[in-house]
């Protein structure tokens, strides 16, 4: 547990200088390296589920460019002021997210869902609080196409027992910091 003579060590994406980030092992190895807390982007498919992605492009980490059946989702969008083309989460459900591979590894894409297990079992198993940041990708964009990011992300943390005034049942203090680069949202 982090002290005031200690600096909070935080596995930004997991450990990505050792494996694949956002991937279930690199948050693994983050833990066992002996992390305070985990951090982590989440972004939403086209049916709802919070995954795990730096950004919600995903032509640079999968192979979707290489798949003929999503052709035809290939598309330009304006995403918080910047001009994409690509391949987008919001248009894919998360079944169809799975499917997809990734150029150099085989590290499935995880939902928000299975890291909250996570953080809860290594917590309960240490004997220690690990904490976790949720940096919100473009909530403003997803709420203007109708995917509710803010209610289904607190809906989330609220199914595994964990709110936004940090408590967690059976544990001391849960250290759970939420951000985004959205200023609208964080207003």
């Amino acid at each position: 547990m982090a002290s005031a003579h200690r600096p909070l060590v935080i596995g930004h994406r997991g450990a990505p200088g050792y494996l694949p980030e956002h991937s279930l092992e690199s948050y693994r190895l983050a833990l066992r390296q002996g992390v305070d807390a985990l951090e982590t982007d989440v972004v939403m498919t086209s049916d709802g589920v919070m995954v795990l992605r730096h950004e919600n492009e995903l032509s640079r980490t999968t192979d979707v460019a290489s798949r003929l059946e999503f052709a035809e989702r290939r598309t330009t969008k304006v995403i918080s002021g910047k001009k994409w083309t690509g391949w987008f989460t919001e248009d894919f459900t998360f079944p169809e997210l799975l499917s997809l591979g990734a150029p150099t590894t085989s590290q499935p894409i995880i939902t928000l869902d299975t890291l909250l297990l996570l953080v809860a079992d290594e917590s309960q198993r240490r004997g220690r609080r690990v904490g976790l940041h949720v940096e919100v990708k473009h909530p403003t964009y997803f709420a203007s196409i109708g995917l509710p990011v803010t209610e289904t992300l607190l809906q989330t943390l609220a199914d595994h027992g964990v709110d936004a005034w940090n408590s967690l049942p059976g544990l001391p203090t849960q250290r759970l910091w939420l951000q985004s680069f959205d200023e609208a949202w964080v207003r």
